[in-house]
């Protein structure tokens, strides 16, 4: 005749799963730790700080990303980290806030388009103050080249959000689609939007 448990006994049973997960969770976080390594230590000035982004690769393996401060003019960067003999090596793409309309402090991933094109968001700056989208272009001798495709205007009427700091998606299509922290005045229920912002066609 089947018996069914008492409520001791399932508590019993819980506690035993509970320890082993969390004995499990413990190894594996401990194993991880002893087999991971530092690949890049930013000082916190010209190189770059407060790297939130996610990191992408390009064929050859090399990373990309962004720091939200830091760089030439402390408004952040969109750096690249390449190997040789197993020493890495961080090249800065592109410094923000150095002109007038210009982006500043990206937090979201960055993209690359088939061209090699990189393409991403900063939080702030652009001619409104709320944030832009941006696409840096390889200029062939090492250097790349900034393009602002659109600056946000939360408080226009009507507005398209502001202060973007997640990653995009670039379609196939070539346009750009990604959201918004800040939302627009039309929208003022909502914690931002989400929108196709330019093409890149």
């Amino acid at each position: 005749m089947f018996r069914r448990p008492n409520s001791r006994t399932i508590r019993f049973f819980t506690g035993i799963a509970l320890t082993l997960f969390a004995t499990s969770a413990l190894l594996t976080t401990q194993a991880w730790c002893a087999g991971s390594k530092v690949l890049y230590s930013f000082a916190g000035g010209s190189d770059g700080a407060n790297p939130y982004s996610s990191l992408i690769f390009d064929s050859a393996g090399n990373l990309y990303g962004t720091t939200e401060k830091g760089g030439a003019y402390g408004e952040g960067t969109v750096y690249k980290l390449s190997q040789s003999n197993g020493v890495w090596t961080e090249t800065i793409l592109y410094s923000f806030g150095g002109v007038s309309g210009d982006g500043s402090q990206p937090q979201g991933s960055l993209v690359f388009d088939k061209a090699g094109n990189l393409y991403g968001t900063t939080q702030y700056g652009g001619l409104y103050f709320n944030g832009t989208v941006y696409e840096l272009t390889p200029n062939g001798n090492g250097t790349w080249s900034e393009a602002v495709l659109h600056s946000f205007n939360c408080c226009a009427t009507p507005g398209d959000g502001g202060v973007p700091n997640s990653a995009i998606f670039l379609a196939p299509s070539g346009k750009i689609y990604g959201t918004t922290r800040g939302a627009a005045p039309a929208r003022h229920a909502a914690r931002g939007i989400s929108a196709a912002v330019h093409s890149s066609s």
